[in-house]
């Protein structure tokens, strides 16, 4: 994790018929910040499913994808 700042969502959605919606939530954090709150999470087993990308000006395309049983990066190559 190379940037200063990052977006994170809380990756909730709901699906009605043929419509998914995003009903998570979208905050903007200090690198510093997020993983304390990812170490604090792991300890105490309460890790959600999250979407994490850097703010960037210049954006690259990577995404992370945590979920209690994996993490994965995606990048736009």
């Amino acid at each position: 994790m190379t940037s200063d700042c990052y977006y994170v969502a809380h990756r909730l959605i709901a699906s009605k018929g043929k419509k998914t919606v995003f009903k998570g939530e979208l905050h903007k954090a200090e690198r510093s910040d997020l993983l304390s709150f990812l170490d604090d999470a792991v300890t105490s087993g309460d890790l959600r499913e999250l979407l994490i990308s850097p703010v960037q000006e210049n954006p690259n395309g990577s995404m992370i994808y945590i979920s209690e049983d994996s993490i994965y990066l995606y990048a736009a190559g």
